[in-house]
């Protein structure tokens, strides 16, 4: 293994700190890499620096000594794997709801480097949509305890939100859950 540095941006709709239209880095984030041979060695990052109010991250830690390709996943987690061009990360079942945002951690999204892409560049995308929702008086919020959504896959059953979902990366590295 070799250290690397990778510099990791956001859009406009990834990672988990909402702030007035973006979503930014936090100090305590950490993300899973692979790289080698068919992305079978995982480590974890750390985040060491931030730029641009949190909008731009440097993260730092080991890869696979001569790798070029690399996976990136936030946040990092055991359950995330990566085996025969296939992804595996976990969504969380229960998440807390944050005033204007949402807790992090909850907004699983992945980068990948190549395909035109800078070596040391990540570019995170959601692996699933984001859900939102507002009360119209703090005594709303106040007196909610809990909300549950649920999807509908027939009149018997429900496909699941959440929990460990396969990812695929098409030809432009958008992931597919």
């Amino acid at each position: 293994l070799v250290e690397v540095n990778f510099t990791c941006v956001t859009g406009t709709d990834t990672r988990t700190v909402y702030s007035d239209g973006s979503v930014l880095w936090e100090e305590s984030d950490r993300i899973s890499l692979f790289s080698g041979e068919d992305f079978a060695t995982k480590t974890e990052l750390s985040l060491v620096s931030m730029n641009d109010a949190g909008k731009t991250a440097i993260f730092k830690g080991l890869a696979s000594s001569g790798s070029s390709d690399f996976v990136a996943v936030y946040p990092h987690a055991e359950v995330n794997a990566y085996a025969e061009g296939v992804l595996t990360v976990a969504v969380p079942s229960v998440q807390k709801g944050v005033a204007g945002g949402f807790e992090s951690g909850s907004n699983v999204s992945v980068a990948v480097t190549g395909n035109d892409s800078d070596a040391g560049l990540l570019q995170f995308r959601n692996v699933s949509a984001l859900i939102s929702f507002r009360f119209e008086t703090a005594e709303e919020a106040a007196n909610t305890k809990s909300v549950t959504f649920k999807a509908r896959k027939s009149q018997t059953a429900f496909w699941g939100l959440t929990g460990n979902v396969s990812v695929s990366l098409d030809e432009d590295s958008v992931p597919s859950a």
